[in-house]
C-alpha cells in the first residue's frame, strides 16, 4: 500500500532536484558601517569546528584591510563566549572599491 506513495514522493523530490536553480545573489553596496569594525558588521562563515568572521575596516580608504576572525569551537572563555584563536588580514594596493561607493558583487 505505501509502495506507489513512496515512489512518487521518490520522483517528485528526483524532478525537483533536477530543476533546481542556485539563486543569483547580487550585492549592491560592499561598504561596511563609517568607523565600525566590529563582530556586528562581520560575515560569519564556516561550520563544524572551524568558524570565522570575514570583516572589511575602510578606515584608510586608499589601502582598505579585509580580515578573517578565526575560532574553534572548542576555544571557550570564563564567560562561556567562543574566543577567536587567530587573525588574518589582507592589505589591497591599489583600493579594488576605486570605481565609487556602490560596487556590485555577483556570487
Amino acid at each position: 500500500m505505501h509502495a506507489p506513495f513512496q515512489l512518487l514522493v521518490c520522483l517528485f523530490t528526483a524532478r525537483l532536484a533536477w530543476s533546481y536553480q542556485p539563486p543569483s545573489v547580487t550585492w549592491t553596496n560592499l561598504l561596511s558601517e563609517k568607523d565600525a569594525t566590529t563582530y556586528v558588521n562581520s560575515m560569519p562563515i564556516g561550520n563544524g569546528g572551524l568558524a570565522a568572521n570575514v570583516f572589511v575596516d575602510n578606515k584608510d580608504e586608499r589601502e582598505p584591510v579585509v580580515g578573517i576572525l578565526i575560532s574553534d569551537q572548542r576555544a571557550w572563555n570564563e564567560a562561556g563566549e567562543i574566543m577567536k584563536v587567530g587573525e588574518v588580514t589582507y592589505h589591497f594596493s591599489p583600493s579594488p572599491w576605486t570605481s565609487g561607493s556602490k560596487t556590485t558583487l555577483k556570487q
